[in-house]
């Protein structure tokens, strides 16, 4: 487990020394081993106990990835492409990430994995072999050839488990996941509400579509395994690290212990003559070190907290009625009745009634009813790390966020203190001082360089700066603001209409594209930062590009903002 061996995020670390590895023990019980694809090690390069790797480490999911000279990376630019070529297909796809390939399939980064991979089982001459074969798809981004998509398209796929405000009742970490994983998409979702349910489906046959393209790959190297006389002598494990939620509980990918992101398949190959069946017991990964060790006659190190299930398989016993999850330091207990988590870092919980509440939409964890139920499924939870119980006591309650904000001149907001103002409406008053006419910068607003919002003075009057989901408006108030002392009161309702006051006096009334739409359980992260008399750091994109310069006018700033 994560708080074992202290891997809790891909490629962030490596495990301690001596920590016992699958391949280095497999070795020195005289097999061969290798790898093809992506293995998420630290640093990426690393042999990690192989005696061969052929890597192919990522599509193309971030610019950093145009830079690793993988197997696959000198395979793609023999054909001309490089991983550039992922990210232009990424960015100019309707849905970022969504797209059919639009090379020969030969070039895929699935079909390369398959062929090397498959090249490699066509081996019948060597000592006892290992292979480890990591495809990158059905993860994002959502590519296969277009003959594998086109047809879900084309079906009635199962409806995705979402209802408004789906994460109101959940911890802030759901909320955390939908907004900094696979963001354009939300963003595109939120945007465009009607369109949720077609965004959903393209995204979902692009997941089954990989899913389809991946199984032919697996096809070709169980056919390689058969034609070479090995596949009776073969134990083929078919696992993955991962679900992925697509659209349910209003989340795109992974990283809950919730059904679609937590349940992975996990299907074992003895050969023709071993009885076929199903165990609807739990397993979890840590078993998989073991049983391959097991299967393979090699040694199992004491230090393991996984189980073999290699008696289970055989029908000698039943496995786990429980799986524990540790994920972004979270840690959960999951059952046939109940799931049951702790959220250390925001100090919230979560208990899901399996039997009654089968798509594990509604959290019970605060229900007065529920408090024995809880308090005896926590101490499962403790009991089976202790740590964890140290772990909570020293994370903090979230604290609801304030409706108000005061900010003087060259101030700016913090995050955990400012309101949240998606959806709502709000009162910005500005006051501001000056020895002479005021030309310069009032009050700025950003979240990301998505939204934001900017007040600014100049010669000819007021300007303010309106963006929402990327798209810019800048509404111009010919009302100079004069030497001495001016008072400028906004209001905004929760439609976007704005009324603008100058020193007592109404000078205009507009429709703005503002509040923003923001779904319930985003209010911690859609907080934004707010400047008063300053401009925003350089990192934020301003929205009026002007003259303007800070400092001009000698200007004496203070707002107070009141969300209604």
């Amino acid at each position: 487990y994560p708080h074992y061996h202290g891997e809790w995020d891909n490629q962030a670390v490596w495990v301690p020394e001596g920590t016992p590895i699958l391949m280095e023990l497999l070795k020195e019980s005289g097999y061969m081993t290798s790898a093809v694809g992506k293995m998420h090690f630290h640093p990426w390069d690393r042999d990690a106990g192989f005696d061969t790797w052929i890597s192919a480490e990522r599509k193309g999911n971030s610019a950093a990835d145009t830079v690793r000279k993988d197997d696959y990376a000198r395979f793609l630019a023999g054909a001309g492409l490089s991983r550039a070529s992922y990210l232009n297909m990424q960015g100019s796809s309707e849905i970022y990430g969504v797209y059919d390939w639009p090379y020969d399939d030969s070039l895929h980064i699935d079909h390369f994995v398959g062929e090397e991979a498959t090249g490699l089982a066509n081996r019948n001459n060597e000592p006892p072999w290992f292979m480890w074969v990591s495809f990158n798809g059905p993860h994002n981004p959502w590519d296969p050839p277009a003959r594998y998509s086109q047809p879900y398209m084309q079906k009635e796929m199962p409806e995705p488990v979402w209802k408004e405000g789906i994460l109101s009742n959940q911890p802030y970490d759901y909320t955390d996941l939908r907004y900094n994983y696979t963001r354009r998409i939300v963003d595109l979702i939120d945007e465009n509400p009607d369109k949720r349910d077609y965004y959903i489906k393209r995204i979902r046959a692009g997941h089954y579509g990989g899913l389809t393209f991946i199984d032919e790959q697996i096809g070709k190297i169980i056919s390689a395994l058969r034609e070479t006389g090995q596949l009776e002598n073969t134990i083929i494990i078919f696992t993955a690290d991962h679900g992925a939620s697509l659209g349910d509980h209003d989340l795109i990918h992974k990283g809950t212990h919730l059904e679609r992101s937590a349940r992975v398949p996990m299907v074992v190959w003895f050969g023709s003559n071993h009885t076929k069946g199903t165990i609807s017991d739990y397993s979890a990964h840590v078993d998989i070190m073991p049983t391959i060790l097991d299967m393979a006659g090699a040694p199992i190190p004491e230090s393991l907290e996984g189980t073999s299930l290699l008696p289970v398989i055989a029908g000698e016993k039943a496995g786990a009625d429980h799986a524990i999850i540790e994920i972004r330091r979270n840690y959960s207990r999951i059952s046939d009745e109940y799931i049951f988590g702790v959220f250390p870092s925001t100090n919230e919980e979560v208990l899901v009634d399996r039997i009654n509440d089968p798509f594990e939409t509604i959290n019970l964890a605060y229900e007065d009813s529920k408090k024995e139920l809880a308090d005896s499924l926590r101490n499962l939870l403790f009991s089976f790390h202790p740590a964890i119980r140290d772990a909570v006591k020293a994370g903090s309650k979230s604290n609801p966020l304030p409706l108000s904000l005061e900010l003087g001149h060259g101030e700016q907001s913090i995050p955990a203190r400012t309101p949240y103002i998606g959806g709502k409406g709000f009162r910005l008053v500005v006051n501001c001082e000056s020895d002479k006419d005021i030309s310069e910068t009032l009050v700025t607003f950003y979240q990301g360089n998505l939204h934001g919002f900017e007040l600014k003075s100049d010669e000819d009057g007021l300007l303010i700066g309106f963006r929402s989901f990327g798209k810019e408006r800048i509404f111009r108030v010919a009302s100079r603001l004069k030497a001495g002392t001016n008072k400028i009161v906004l209001d905004i309702s929760e439609s976007g209409r704005m009324h603008v006051k100058v020193n007592n006096r109404l000078r205009k009334r507009f429709k703005t594209p503002w509040p923003m739409p923001v779904q319930p359980g985003a209010e911690r992260y859609f907080t934004g930062l707010w400047f008063s008399g300053k401009t925003a750091p350089p990192r934020f994109l301003p929205i009026i590009n002007n003259t303007i310069d800070d400092g001009l006018s000698l200007t004496r700033v203070w707002m107070n903002l009141k969300v209604n």
